[in-house]
């Protein structure tokens, strides 16, 4: 499969030096390449080829009840100040409702999602230069490890598992994405994981305001408008072996940047949130009214 375009790619000095600088051993072999969300100014042409091509099941796994644990790893003062505000409720609202219910057709049965409330707080640095897989799957395993956030995994025989999001305060130098999902290996079992830099003043992050959806900063609305591409992701192509399609795009790649109104969550919070694709109707959908 052609997934280069969206690869970040990792070398074996980069790994070493996450284990010299520090990082926890417990999953720096065996994590997968990260599937990179590129910037706005960079997704027409991934548009342009997949435009008309559905996505096709390869086999893997998806996630289809999947919990979502939230780290925000850094300087905490650096945040969106409403970040952590905002964030449950988006999580909380996200299973359940028409904008979910497009993942639908690409589960075994009804996608169903939670979040859990024990949120993460780690005040050490935060990676300023992109990070490696391993660094962000490690800094899911620690927490892990020491049982302060449950241990999660993808569960191939019952397509189920949790997403570590881990969002930092810092955005790293240098590069053309947003954000990224991957995986890799805790303790001997394969998590789910999502990075999610600073996405504050990143041009090519903002979605703008286009529908007066919500009074968050724009940094906030940045986050949640990434985290709809991720989190869709994640639950249809968790291992990047499941729903993409010949060129190697997932649910999210097709309809990035792509935007027709408001979108309201189960929970009755309103967001600007980006179009999936869904191969029922051929084409980006904003929501789907039934499961």
């Amino acid at each position: 499969m052609n997934k280069t375009r969206f690869q970040v790619k990792q070398s074996a000095l980069v790994g070493a030096l996450a284990f010299l600088l520090g990082s926890t051993p417990c999953a720096l072999a065996q994590s997968g390449p990260a599937h990179v969300f590129p910037m706005k100014n960079s997704q027409s042409a991934a548009q342009a080829v997949a435009a008309t091509v559905p996505l096709t099941d390869h086999g893997g796994p998806v996630l289809q009840n999947a919990t979502t644990y939230a780290i925000y790893w850094g300087k905490q003062t650096s945040f969106p100040s409403d970040l952590k505000t905002a964030m449950p409720l988006f999580f909380e609202g996200f299973g359940g409702s028409v904008y979910s219910y497009i993942l639908d057709q690409y589960m075994p049965a009804v996608f169903a999602s939670s979040f859990d409330t024990t949120t993460v707080t780690d005040t050490t640095a935060a990676p300023t230069t992109s990070p490696a897989t391993s660094k962000i799957v490690n800094e899911a395993c620690k927490y892990i490890k020491s049982k302060t956030l449950p241990s999660d995994p993808i569960d191939t025989a019952t397509n189920s598992g949790g997403l570590y999001v881990v969002f930092t305060s810092t955005f790293p130098k240098g590069v053309s994405f947003c954000a990224w999902h991957s995986y890799g290996m805790c303790s001997g079992k394969e998590i789910a994981v999502a990075y999610i830099p600073n996405l504050t003043n990143q041009s090519g992050c903002n979605p703008g305001n286009l529908y007066n959806a919500n009074t968050y900063s724009e940094g906030t609305r940045a986050d949640a408008n990434v985290l709809a591409h991720e989190t869709s992701e994640a639950a249809t192509d968790p291992e990047l072996n499941a729903w993409y399609d010949s060129s190697g795009y997932e649910i999210g790649d097709k309809c990035a940047w792509i935007f027709s109104s408001a979108v309201t969550l189960a929970n009755s919070t309103t967001w600007q949130l980006q179009e999936e694709w869904s191969n029922a109707i051929n084409g980006c959908a904003q929501e789907q009214t039934t499961p």
